[in-house]
């Protein structure tokens, strides 16, 4: 390919790009118009909409958690709350609805770890965000590559970069855990009004218990159309994967596309 073809290639590439973010803040812009306005079932469809044409962005989750709260939903308030979460872990405003959101839920599940050092360990881990760490791993790997390097050549230095390795080792550790964790990338959200949870994955399983409309659940298992749930308090089984949905859903604007449809 000729130079010139490159560079008409690469403005069409622009121009689609800039075109695709102008239709996410038009859309955008006009799920703040409606909401304002108290037309929540138009709002919610233009932030949809804005999501389906590749918005990610935690204001545009958090708007249409609000958007769903109006409308009585609060598994959908809950599970954009959520994917809001994840983007801006310590925004304020986030964190109150979400817990607002919460104390409404009918299922009042206590984590097994409540009260406890690993509690406060997780706690302390959600608040960072996995670029969060990806930046901090990468500053401090530079920093204690360049202090090693400055001990070996100079033979000084040598517990700055033991201490700026141990570090590294602790950030790393997190990252571990972080990514690890059920409760991070494989966190759902209940969004039917109730649902039975069973022994195995049919409906002739043994009815375990019932769950509603907005719990938090981590999924463990996927097979044949159901999903082997836990929830915080260590109680698990099986439930239809389609009464659940994943905060961190790799088919999200698919999934935003069908309810469109569905609306």
């Amino acid at each position: 390919m000729t130079t010139r073809k490159l560079t008409v290639v690469f403005f069409l590439l622009v121009f689609a790009l800039s075109s695709a973010q102008s239709d996410v803040a038009a859309y955008y812009n006009k799920g703040n118009k409606a909401y304002r306005d108290g037309k929540f079932d138009e709002a919610l469809a233009n932030y949809l909409k804005a999501v389906e044409l590749g918005g990610c962005d935690s204001k545009l989750f958090f708007n249409i958690g609000n958007a769903y709260f109006r409308l009585g939903r609060t598994g959908k308030a809950i599970l954009w709350y959520e994917r809001a979460r994840l983007l801006s872990p310590n925004d304020p405003d986030i964190l109150k609805n979400l817990n607002f959101a919460r104390s409404l839920t009918k299922d009042k599940i206590v984590s097994i770890y409540r009260g406890s050092l690993l509690q406060v360990l997780f706690d302390f881990i959600r608040r960072i965000p996995f670029k969060g760490y990806w930046f901090v791993l990468l500053i401090l790997s530079v920093l204690a590559t360049s202090a090693t390097i400055y001990y070996i050549l100079r033979l000084s230095g040598r517990w700055v970069a033991v201490v700026l390795w141990i570090f590294v080792i602790i950030f790393a550790f997190g990252w571990y855990i972080k990514s690890a964790s059920p409760w991070e990338l494989k966190t759902a959200i209940v969004v039917v009004p109730k649902v039975d949870v069973r022994s195995e994955p049919t409906e002739t399983g043994e009815l375990l218990f019932t769950i509603h409309d907005g719990t938090k659940v981590a999924v463990k298992e996927e097979r044949f159309g159901w999903y082997r749930i836990m929830l915080e308090d260590g109680h698990s089984g099986w439930v239809p994967d389609s009464v659940v949905e994943l905060v961190v859903a790799k088919d999200l604007a698919q999934r935003v596309k069908k309810e469109l449809g569905e609306k």
